[in-house]
This record gives structure tokens, sequence and C-alpha cells, in this order.
């Protein structure tokens, strides 16, 4: 789950100064740091089965890439897709994708209003 803007070059023109840029690698750390609290806050779950409860919700780490541009929320366990997604035998207990589309949406919204 990503949310992709391409264009950077053209956002880079429409945003004119390296000042810009900076607000830019703000709304992403605001934003990352957001949604890796809401996939902390969703990582509990009703049926823990043969997983340690917690540990998900320990592994869920906030990395930057490219130079700001870029932030990673990812939990670092085998099993965590498991949980995310089901098995025929276990129930879905989705955390990251319903965290993502919530921090998507105020994403996007802070984006348009930079370069408006």
């Amino acid at each position: 789950m990503k949310v992709e803007i391409n264009g950077l070059s053209e956002l880079k023109k429409a945003l004119g100064d390296k000042l810009a840029m900076g607000a830019v690698k703000k709304i992403v750390r605001i934003n990352g740091s957001e949604m890796n609290q809401k996939a902390v806050r969703n990582a509990h779950f009703t049926n823990p089965g043969t997983y340690t409860v917690g540990e998900i919700r320990r592994s869920i780490t906030l990395n930057f890439r490219r130079g700001g541009l870029e932030a990673r929320v990812k939990p670092d366990k085998v099993y965590d897709v498991y949980v995310e997604y089901g098995t025929r035998f276990m129930a879905a207990q989705p955390y990251m994708r319903p965290s993502f589309n919530a921090q998507k949406v105020q994403f996007l919204s802070d984006m348009r209003r930079l370069v408006e």
C-alpha cells in the first residue's frame, strides 16, 4: 500500500524554491508519523490465535527515505500479513489498511493545500 505522487520535477517547479520543498518534507514527516500512530493504535487484536499479542504493535516502524520525501510505515513480523488479510483458518484483522486509507485522505489534502 502506498500513495505515489508522480511529477516531482513539476512539483518543484510549481513550488518554486527550496523552502517549499522543506514544506513538502514536513508534510511527509507529519503524515508518516500520524499513520504510524494510527497503525499502532489499530494493532489490537481480538483473537490472537498462535501469535503473541503486542508483538506486531511493537514491530511497527516509521522510516524516511529519498531525502525525506518518502515515509514507510510497516510491521516487521513474518506473520503480519496473515493477521492483516487473514487465512482460511483465521479471519482478517486489518490494522494497516484502515490506517493507510485514513491517512491518505489527509496527506492528499495537505499536498493540495500546499500547491494551491
